[in-house]
């Protein structure tokens, strides 16, 4: 299965790491690392992640404050990351304004 993270979707993980890395040296790339791994872990659209908002899923990043909204497109065969989101950020009017541009 393809991986796409979308231009939005990599830039909040580029924010939440140099956040971190300014909150403590080592600490930015301990989150670029749970990231991989939580996005690894879901891969396989067989898992059946249900989906919450907008056509979307989710799943939690472990140790971090951080949520992955993705979606599986059966027909390319690619998982999309559309958002990187901190639980505190206002998911629907990010989710909202950025699928207008999709």
């Amino acid at each position: 299965m393809l991986l796409v993270f979308l231009p939005s979707a990599r830039a909040d993980i580029k924010s939440a790491v140099e956040w971190y890395e300014k909150k403590q040296f080592g600490l930015g790339k301990k989150f670029r690392q749970e990231v991989v791994k939580t996005v690894d872990s879901v891969l396989d659209p067989r898992r059946g992640y249900g989906t919450v908002y907008m056509n979307l899923s989710r799943v939690f990043v472990k140790k971090f404050p951080y949520v992955i909204y993705f979606n599986f497109d059966a027909v390319r065969e690619r998982m999309v990351v559309f958002a990187v989101l901190h639980e505190k950020q206002n998911r629907d009017e990010i989710l909202r304004e950025r699928s207008k541009g999709i």
